[in-house]
């Protein structure tokens, strides 16, 4: 490994040719990058971020948790508008950014073992990966996924010290809403309570822990959603798809005039396709996506996003993806098996597959899902979805 001071970089920049000067603040407005969104819901859309909103959001990732210096593990995409935003905004308050070894996180323990992160921007897949050891490793000490508290407390202590390095004082939950299960266990682990960020590529971060925040969000309202029966006279709460206004909004997508037309109605409000509860003043609880949902041949709406993430927490499965259209009546799913199933099979594909249909029975009992939600028949993938194989965006 080579190792470079800063002061080494200075004096090689000074002998180098001069480049084209930055924008200053004088061209606010200038446009300085482009963020890509996933594509959810169709082509690739580049959201523009102007010179004013980079340094506006980016430097400030979330409002109000104080500037201090901070070491941190970055992992995420750099065309991750959080990815970014990490990155960024970890040096601009003179701290240390440090980064993952490799893009699929197969290191991930020990890469947070070295750093010893103060900050940590957690995602679901993180939270579950975590999830996930901590069940094996105390099924493997023990024998069950619960076992005596001597144990579970141990492994606890370890995860804490020697995986997350001891000393982490601050992290967030982004990307998606974590289950009340997985929230208690990394709070437990990572020993601070974990906030959970909501957000999006387009108006930058909107509440935290549910309450909307004022400033950057100026005025947000429930728009009604017929077709899936949410309404702003909803009793108790009024519910719709949320709408926001933002100085953390985007101007619209990089010559994409249709694009931007569909999600920034004429009032300048922008249309996240979430749907909310509005619980109080200022204060959202989520409920569905929008584009998320599938309409099955008998009329039933099926969140498939949200069954993902939910099937994804059993002991037996690694990863799930759930397949359904309005030809059919039932949802089917393909799956990714966790080493503990695959030793409990023991190289049988149909004990694999009694295993795997039994987690996911066991776990649409316990959250009470409707028949509908629950996958018919599946399809048993050995190989993990990652951003590599092409099978996660």
């Amino acid at each position: 490994m080579t190792l470079d001071t800063l002061a080494s970089v200075i004096d090689r920049g000074r002998t180098l040719p001069s480049l084209p000067q930055v924008p200053d603040g004088s061209a606010p407005d200038a446009l300085s990058a482009l963020i890509y969104t996933s594509g959810s819901t169709g082509l690739l859309k580049g959201a523009m971020y102007t010179e004013r909103l980079v340094r506006q959001f980016w430097v400030d990732l979330v409002p109000g948790q104080g500037v201090r210096p901070s070491i941190a593990l970055n992992y995420l995409p750099l065309s991750h508008m959080m990815g970014r935003g990490m990155l960024f905004g970890t040096p601009a308050k003179g701290g240390l950014a440090c980064f993952a070894a490799s893009s699929d996180l197969p290191t991930l323990f020990e890469d947070l073992s070295l750093v010893r992160p103060t900050e940590f921007l957690m995602v679901p897949r993180i939270s579950d990966v975590l999830f996930q050891h901590y069940r094996a490793e105390l099924s493997r000490r023990t024998g069950t996924d619960g076992g005596a508290a001597g144990p579970a407390e141990q492994l606890m202590e370890e995860l804490w010290e020697k995986v997350m390095g001891g000393r982490l004082l601050w992290a967030v939950s982004a990307s998606a809403p974590p289950s009340a299960e997985t929230t208690a266990f990394v709070e437990n682990c990572l020993r601070v309570r974990l906030l959970d960020g909501y957000g999006s590529t387009e108006g930058g971060i909107i509440s935290l822990d549910g309450r909307v925040l004022r400033p950057p969000v100026t005025d947000h309202k429930p728009a009604d959603v017929p077709e899936l029966g949410y309404f702003g006279t909803d009793s108790p709460y009024p519910r719709g798809e949320l709408l926001i206004k933002s100085d953390l909004l985007v101007p619209g997508y990089f010559r994409r005039p249709d694009a931007t037309t569909e999600v920034l109605d004429e009032d300048g409000f922008y249309r996240t396709g979430d749907i909310m509860a509005r619980v109080g003043p200022d204060e959202l609880r989520y409920v569905d996506r929008r584009f998320n949902v599938v309409k099955l041949s008998q009329g039933e709406f099926v969140t498939v996003s949200r069954l993902e993430a939910l099937f994804n927490g059993t002991p037996a499965v690694r990863q799930t993806f759930l397949y359904g259209n309005s030809a059919r009546a039932s949802l089917l799913a393909v799956v990714v098996p966790t080493e503990v199933a695959l030793d409990g099979a023991a190289g049988d594909a149909r004990r694999l597959r009694a295993i795997l249909r039994e987690s996911l029975r066991e776990l649409a009992a316990e959250a009470g899902l409707n028949s509908c939600e629950i996958p018919r028949d599946l399809l048993v993938e050995s190989e993990p979805f990652t951003q590599e194989n092409g099978l996660l965006s």
